[in-house]
């Protein structure tokens, strides 16, 4: 299951076709950057590994190119770990969405984590998501809830304001057309405004007796460098 984690991370879920539930839609309609993505752009985040007690950190950089993919443009983020771990972000009026490629998987990375009116309560979904995981074929769903709007929060000694809680949950999961139950998860990102993403969080079991069955990593804002 090499790759697995990746896969189920919040930054990581192939899209296939997504599906809208109805948009809890209650508050400010405002329309709230949660991504600013001018040229230039910094976000240096630290990514720890729960499991091995190891962690990593890098820097993503907003570029002001493009690329197309699915009929969406997408912004490109280079990444100080590699060219091989660009990013790339797509912004449409309130939906959110991040797009990657996985040779080692065989798949395209779409994941469209935050969405609705941006407001908490709001849910949506995709379903019908599709990978190759390490030879097998994956097929599985996630359903997000924005469970909270923070006024304030602090990660890594700084205070960030207007903060989206979303959760994710995996659903649906079959590989190679068998069901294969999750024990537990808690997978969780807080979006901060004018900002982005400041902090995620992994934890999943998966019903499965090899090593990688288990995921438990975390994300955070370490530093950032952003005009509007």
């Amino acid at each position: 299951m090499k790759k697995l984690a990746f896969v189920f991370a919040a930054a990581a879920m192939l899209f296939t076709s997504c599906s809208k539930d109805d948009d809890n839609g209650g508050g400010s309609s405002e329309t709230i950057n949660y991504l600013p993505l001018k040229a230039g752009n910094t976000w240096t985040y630290k990514a720890t590994n729960n499991k091995t007690s190891t962690s990593a950190s890098y820097t993503l950089t907003a570029t002001g190119t493009t690329e197309t993919h699915n009929g969406k443009t997408y912004t490109v983020l280079t990444s100080s770990a590699g060219s091989s771990a660009k990013e790339l972000y797509n912004v449409t009026g309130k939906s959110y969405t991040q797009y990657g490629a996985l040779s080692d998987l065989g798949a395209n990375i779409e994941l469209n984590y935050l969405a609705g009116n941006n407001n908490k309560g709001d849910k949506w979904s995709q379903t019908g998501l599709s990978a190759t995981v390490s030879g097998f074929a994956a097929t599985f769903s996630i359903n997000y809830e924005i469970t909270d709007k923070l006024a304030t929060t602090t990660v890594n000694g700084k205070t960030y304001t207007d903060v989206a809680v979303v959760k994710l949950t995996i659903a649906d999961l079959k590989i190679s057309g068998a069901t294969v139950g999750i024990t537990s998860q808690n997978i969780e990102m807080q979006i901060a405004k004018n900002v982005g993403k400041i902090k995620q969080k992994l934890n999943v079991v998966i019903g499965l007796p090899v090593p990688d069955a288990t995921i438990n990593t975390e994300l955070e804002l370490t530093n950032s460098n952003i005009t509007l």
